[in-house]
């Protein structure tokens, strides 16, 4: 069986590149759109789901209510899928990060797999819930299922699966809104080393 993760629609920090995090954005006019049209190629590629989970931020979840109207399907939310928390560093651009915390983002950038933003998760953190959140649905399900997430957390994800380092998944990984692709449930079950400390 397989997942597709799919990133959410478009909200208004999206459009100005702020960072959202943990922060529980809405999707706007255009992330309505974009969830729609998710919907729309999964019906005309005749993907058949047997289930969508979701993650329990607002923005993930009407991409996933939008989507599943036009599916059929009633999504589930799951605990473990939300998006990584950044902390104090939430709404803010990333040129405001690095004017305002030069000494922490240039240690967040050396190593943001295991150093997080100020108050916030590393990507570890975000593997260490993730991936047991994906086994989960792996264990249970039957068909493929379409699991509606956020950026950080498919590109910690890849990272790990292709060995990319982590400080370079900005450059590795553009996940755009409303967009997904397809993992083997049955590679997350055989790698622990996802779950590293």
């Amino acid at each position: 069986m397989k997942l597709l993760l799919a990133r959410h629609g478009q909200t208004d920090w999206n459009a100005v590149l702020h960072i959202q995090g943990s922060t529980d954005t809405d999707l706007n006019e255009t992330g309505r759109q974009q969830a729609l049209l998710l919907g729309q190629r999964l019906l005309e590629q005749s993907i058949a789901l047997e289930g969508i989970a979701v993650s329990t931020m607002r923005r993930a979840r009407q991409t996933a209510d939008i989507a599943g109207q036009m599916l059929g399907i009633c999504p589930t939310v799951l605990d473990g899928l939300e998006e990584m928390c950044m902390g104090r560093w939430e709404g803010l651009s990333w040129d405001e990060v690095r004017a305002q915390y030069p000494a922490e983002y240039a240690a967040w950038d050396k190593s943001p797999r295991h150093i997080p933003a100020p108050g916030g998760e590393c990507y570890q953190d975000v593997l260490n819930r993730f991936v047991p959140a994906l086994q989960k649905i792996a264990a249970q399900a039957r068909g493929d299922w379409l699991v509606v997430t956020h950026s950080g957390n498919i590109a910690a994800l890849l990272a790990e699966i292709h060995g990319i380092p982590f400080r370079e998944v900005g450059a590795h990984y553009k996940i755009r809104n409303a967009e997904w692709l397809c993992v083997d449930a049955g590679s997350l079950s055989a790698k622990t080393p996802f779950l590293r400390a």
